[in-house]
Order: C-alpha cells, then structure tokens, then sequence
C-alpha cells in the first residue's frame, strides 16, 4: 500500500529531528573529548604541585558547554558536572553541585520557553575555596525564586530553587537577554 503525503511528511521531519540530534550528539562527543584533555591537565597539574599544603590556586573557568534544550539537558549536566569536578572537590560537594545543576537544566528547559534549537549554557568554576556554576539559557520569562507552600499542600515538585536556596552558599540571577541563573558552593 502506497504511503500517504501526511506518513511522507511524518517520515521527513523524522529523519530531520534525527539528523539534528546525531550532529549535537557528535558535537557533544567533541566537546566531552576537549573537556577530559583539560580536565586531565588540570589533575596533572595539581599533582605536580610540590607544596603540599599551599591552597590551590585560583583555576578560573574550567568548562563551558551548550547542551541541547531537551529533557536530556539535565542529566547530560549532571554527567559534564561529574566529569569536570570529580577528584577536584570533596564527594558531598560533588554531589550538591550535580543536584543543583541538573535542577537549575531541568528549570530551564521546562519553564524558559525554550526553542527545540535553543541551547541551555553550562559553565562551571573553580576557586581555591569556591566552586561556582552558571545555567544561561536565552528564556526570560517567569519569576526565578523559591515559591513558599502552605504547609498543607501537597507537594508535586517545584523543590529546585528551593533546594539551591538550602544548599548553595550564595546563589543569584540574572537577567538581560537571557537569564543567568549561578549558584556557589564552598570547597570546604
């Protein structure tokens, strides 16, 4: 049976979607390849440092990457997050830093109206006794603040600025263009 013109155009902007998604994909594998290179000198670099007991120098930016705005935005964070700090910072630090990054994607994809070509921007820094993450994304929409509950009300999510609040040393936004959502951890 002979296709229609609707399951021809359906087959189309499939094999659209898919193309698009397999050149980020690449992109990403890349990146992730570019990002191990510097992570690993950074590692190096710390392991040849003969002090001791010196703090360890300001290292500035250590990733920025764009991830595609899609619901795989907040895990592939999580995994960057992981990837770049693991070794870096104490464990419990790592693991607030993966939480609220993927919580601050997940914000961005679900409420900054995002296009399906849009990116959400992941920086990541580090400090002698700082770490700090950046989420851009170009949404401006909505309020970005904790929304207090009635105590009585239950609860179906909406925890993630709640939990940057709780756990984050200082936390901000802002806005011009697009909205810049950061958060700090101490490294102590």
């Amino acid at each position: 049976m002979p296709a229609t013109d609707s399951s021809a155009n359906d087959r189309d902007g499939l094999t659209l979607v898919l193309g698009k998604l397999r050149r980020a994909a690449s992109a990403l594998k890349v990146e992730n390849h570019e990002l191990r290179a510097e992570v690993a000198g950074l590692r190096l670099a710390a392991s040849n440092d003969s002090t001791g007991d010196a703090p360890s120098p300001a290292l500035g930016k250590l990733v920025e990457i764009a991830l595609p705005a899609g619901s795989g935005a907040p895990g592939a964070a999580r995994m960057v997050t992981k990837h770049c700090l693991r070794g870096l910072v104490a464990h419990a630090i790592l693991d607030d830093a993966e939480l609220l990054v993927s919580e601050l994607v997940a914000n961005s994809v679900v409420h900054g109206e995002l296009d399906t070509e849009d990116t959400v921007l992941v920086s990541i820094y580090l400090a002698a006794d700082t770490l700090r993450l950046e989420i851009d994304n170009p949404g401006t929409v909505g309020v970005v603040a904790p929304a207090p509950r009635p105590a009585d009300e239950p609860r179906r999510g909406g925890f993630g600025l709640e939990l940057v609040d709780i756990l984050a040393t200082r936390w901000g936004v802002s806005r011009s263009d697009s909205t810049n959502v950061w958060f700090e951890l101490s490294r102590a």
